[in-house]
């Protein structure tokens, strides 16, 4: 590779990759939820194989989706098309710049929009699958926090989340035994364990279990799948 090569190739990957703060205050209800409920495990090894996690667009629009962690965002959305899906690899470590790297309990956001910015806080217009993992299990969760309005108590409206309207979900399809999460076709999905955050403290708030899935085992080959529109027929990759 000449240098010139090199260079023009660095530009083009930091033009779409940033490793520095997010723009915001990266918060991960999985990761919050891990910190305050287990104990910490032995440390995760790099560059090990977790299986992947897997953006399932079934919808019948395109969707945009940036990746986050707690020191890095993508400075540009990947576009998945209709009816399309995109596969990420399972993310157990990662490195934190000017800081050691995390090794256990390094949660990963996919932050979803029907367009190529994105709006925060209530009423905002993305929807976000969160995870993060300790020891041999992987705990991930749905998020309407960004685009859900609060309406009352345990109530809330959901219109403004990409996908919502024909449903979303979060399936562990092989690997170790998942306990998956689901927001049904317009269902305002606010139930003890289950469901979607639609605030980011339902326990403490409203009474009710963190709405947290979990797959264990997810270091023999998980696919851990997020499905927007889910009530749609599988998409034709899903079925291969």
């Amino acid at each position: 590779m000449t240098l010139l090569t090199y260079i023009l190739t660095l530009i083009s990957y930091l033009s779409t990759h940033v490793f520095a703060s997010p723009p915001e205050v990266y918060h991960n209800h999985a990761v919050w939820y891990i910190g305050n409920t287990t104990n910490p495990s032995a440390p995760n090894s790099p560059n090990v194989a977790n299986g992947l996690t897997t953006i399932v667009n079934r919808c019948p629009y395109p969707i945009y989706i940036w990746e986050a962690h707690e020191a890095y965002q993508d400075l540009h959305p990947a576009l998945i098309p209709a009816r399309a899906q995109k596969s990420y690899p399972i993310k157990s470590t990662y490195p934190i710049p000017q800081h050691d790297p995390c090794i256990d309990n390094c949660g990963v956001t996919y932050k979803i929009s029907r367009t190529a910015s994105l709006v925060g806080g209530p009423g905002g217009n993305q929807i976000q699958f969160e995870y993060s993992t300790r020891g041999a299990i992987l705990y991930h969760d749905i998020s309407f926090v960004d685009c859900a309005v609060v309406t009352g108590w345990q109530e809330g409206d959901a219109k403004m989340c990409p996908g919502w309207e024909l449903a979303v979900g979060i399936e562990g399809v092989s690997g170790g035994k998942c306990k998956n999460l689901e927001c049904g076709v317009r269902e305002m999905c606010i139930h003890d364990a289950q469901g979607a955050y639609y605030i980011d403290d339902p326990t403490l708030k409203w009474g009710l279990g963190a709405p947290i899935g979990t797959c264990p085992g997810y270091k023999t080959g998980t696919e851990v799948k997020f499905v927007m529109c889910a009530s749609a027929a599988p998409i034709q990759k899903e079925e291969s």
